[in-house]
């Protein structure tokens, strides 16, 4: 998987946004993603192993289905995934092999990561190539420190304008929808505002503790999450562990 590896990191922009157009580069997504297919998570050392390789198929997957569609499409380039219709074939419709079966992202996501690992940090690494899903990774997730890179990705989504906004003066904080769509699987450490405690700034997570604001949620982006194309943040991305050499 190292093509994989130096491939994003060479596509994934200080926002963990992607370059689509450089995708149709010779080490492209299409031939990454053979690599995918061959291997057999049956044969991993451990539980960490597996569930990175997963995090890191869904993701190659996301990002080879959209990068087909923007080379095809100029309304996904203008739009995104906006329509039903759009997402319905995205998510649903569209297969890639992963260890050796042909899977759709909604069967990698719901039947296979999330009924398997049972971990909320989960929805902050999984990137369905959207404008509101979280900030992809510049490289692969690896089976031996997968658990410290899930709470990186949790401190890079949960930070102001990123996966929250906090708006002291009506005392309201605004969610990414992905807290309530998967609410059931964020009820195990207290929702929204437990994760906003756990993983979120220290000023604002000690406000939330104090004061127990209202919750909403805002409107999903559906665009692409094309690179250069991300309104700058008032908080810094929170650097990266360093890179190390990454199992699949």
């Amino acid at each position: 998987m190292k093509r994989a590896d130096a491939f994003l990191a060479q596509s994934v922009d200080a926002d963990g946004r992607f370059h689509y157009e450089r995708a149709d580069a010779p080490e492209n997504l299409d031939s990454i993603l053979t690599g995918v297919a061959e291997q057999d998570p049956q044969g991993f050392e451990s539980r960490h192993h597996e569930l990175a390789f997963f995090l890191n198929a869904y993701n190659l997957a996301a990002l080879a289905i959209a990068a087909r569609w923007y080379r095809r499409s100029r309304g996904i380039r203008r739009r995104g995934l906006g329509g039903w219709w759009a997402r319905f074939r995205f998510f649903f419709l569209e297969r890639v092999t992963v260890a050796g079966r042909r899977r759709t992202l909604f069967g990698l996501e719901f039947l296979t990561i999330r009924r398997r690992f049972k971990d909320p940090r989960i929805h902050f690494a999984l990137v369905c190539a959207t404008g509101s899903c979280p900030p992809l990774r510049d490289g692969l997730f690896s089976g031996t420190h997968v658990d410290q890179e899930l709470d990186h990705a949790a401190r890079a989504f949960l930070r102001p304008n990123v996966g929250y906004k906090l708006d002291r003066d009506r005392n309201r904080v605004t969610f990414n929808r992905i807290f309530r769509w998967y609410a059931k699987d964020f009820a195990r450490i207290g929702g929204a505002l437990g994760a906003l405690e756990r993983w979120g700034p220290k000023p604002d997570a000690q406000y939330v503790r104090r004061h127990g604001p209202r919750v909403g949620f805002a409107k999903y982006d559906w665009h692409l999450n094309q690179a250069g194309e991300l309104t700058i943040h008032s908080e810094p991305r929170p650097a990266a562990p360093p890179r190390r050499e990454h199992s699949p």
